[in-house]
Formats: structure tokens, sequence, C-alpha cells
């Protein structure tokens, strides 16, 4: 389990991007961090796997305890696999090549300028295999789809055999069709291996549908912590506003069609 301890993040300027936040993530749950931009869900994210320091509170993970010493830090980022809205891959590289970048943490940096051994190979291989692009294995990264990429990312994350998967708006530039392909395939793979997953979205559909539990965000605080069926119309006033229920309504209503 891994949990925020009054953690609150004030950025350069005196912006406060997250206010205090005490919140404990439970082995193999999904939770979806739902709110409009700058609700303060990248914020959290970030400081979860310390790529942003808090400047108040701590971060604390079971068997490491509070994230406050380099190594503890570098611990905890080798047991957390990150996939961004970008996808962040080399785009010239193949896909083998870059799901096997999720070994590199596990290794110094002088072996990490050599081939790695036949046995992270396989497991990279098994990982493409499970999000269904073992054929796609020696393509350029940069010839696939944008939600085949973002799958190459959760290969990645998987080879890297992590404990906590984050992700920072995963679907955001994919279509409806690859954004729940995605989102199904990562909350499987939680299910499948007990592992713990922090999702961002701003899609309400797609909470609902793929969360176990949801918190909402809004102006940096916690106004929400329930299970996905506890969503109502008051609840999304609560978390995006008055105007902006009318909008998601009618963004449900598209989808439906």
């Amino acid at each position: 389990m891994i949990q925020t301890d009054q953690l609150a993040m004030t950025y350069d300027g005196g912006v406060e991007a997250l206010q205090t936040t005490s919140l404990a993530f439970k082995q193999g749950e999904v939770t979806v961090l739902l709110g409009p931009s700058g609700a303060g869900k990248s914020t959290l994210l970030h400081c979860l796997n310390h790529l942003r320091k808090p400047t108040h509170g701590a971060v604390v993970v079971d068997g490491l305890g509070r994230l406050n010493h380099t190594g503890r830090v570098r611990r905890h980022r080798r047991n957390t696999a990150m996939i961004f809205q970008q996808h962040q891959l080399l785009p010239r590289v193949s896909v083998l090549r870059n799901t096997l970048l999720g070994r590199l943490g596990h290794h110094g940096l002088w072996r990490s300028l050599w081939p790695l051994p036949a046995s992270e190979r396989r497991l990279a291989l098994d990982s493409l295999a499970r999000v269904g692009l073992a054929d796609k294995a020696l393509m350029r990264a940069d010839q696939l789809s944008g939600g085949q990429q973002q799958r190459v990312g959760i290969a990645r994350a998987l080879t890297q055999q992590a404990e906590l998967i984050l992700a920072d708006e995963p679907v955001a530039s994919l279509d409806p069709s690859a954004s729940r392909q995605v989102l199904s395939l990562l909350r499987g793979i939680c299910r499948e291996r007990g592992l713990t997953a922090v999702i961002s979205l701003h899609q309400v559909e797609y909470t609902r549908e793929f969360a176990d539990r949801v918190v909402g965000l809004a102006g940096g605080a916690v106004v929400f912590d329930d299970r996905p069926d506890a969503i109502t119309d008051d609840v999304l006033r609560h978390v995006y506003g008055d105007e902006a229920v009318g909008e998601l309504a009618t963004d449900h209503e598209a989808a439906a069609a």
C-alpha cells in the first residue's frame, strides 16, 4: 500500500497546487483521480513518485516507510511504473527495445550499456504478448497507432515488474475505441497480478466504467472519495462546477449514441 500523509504542494510564486491531503491506495485497486485541468491530479501523481518533491507532508510506502531520502525514493521508483499521455517512447527504436527500457532501473548505469540477458528479452516479449503486440516487436515505435503506443507503455510497465502503476491522462489523445482498450487492459492486468493503479482522467464515463474507487479533486483539494456508482450530478457540480455538468451530460449522450 502507498499513502500520503498530510501531503501538500505549493509551486514557486505561492501557487497552491495541492492542499493538505491524506489518502491510502490499496493493493490491487484501480483508483481514478477525476477532475478538470488544474485540479491537482497530475501534481498528486507526480508527488506519489517524487517526480515533484512535496512542500509539506510525506509519501509513505509499505516496506520502505516515508520517502525522505534518496535511497528509498530510488527503490520506490524501481517498483513504480509511469504511463504518460504522450507515451514517452523512443520513436525510432524498436517496440522490443522500448519495452526493455522497463528493466533499466534494475541495473547499474554501466550494465545498462550492454545488451540485457536473454531472460529479460523473454520477459519483454511475454509482456508484449500480454498487450497483444508480440507481432510488432521489431517494428519502430513511431510506426504504431497512438493506442498501440500506449499499450507498449503498459508492456514496459509489466517488464519493469512494477507493483504500482501511475498513469497521467493515458487516454487523452486516443479515440473512444482505443481509450476503452487501453483502460480495459490496465484494469485487467491489475486484477490478474494484484497491482495498484492510480490513473488521472477527466472523462466521467470512463471513470464509471473502469474505476474501483474515485477520488475527485477541485482546486487542489479532495472533494469526493467513494465508489464510482456514488457519482451523482451533485458530485459532478462539486468537482467541475455548475456550468460543466450540462456539458458532461451532452458528452454522455453523444457517447451513448
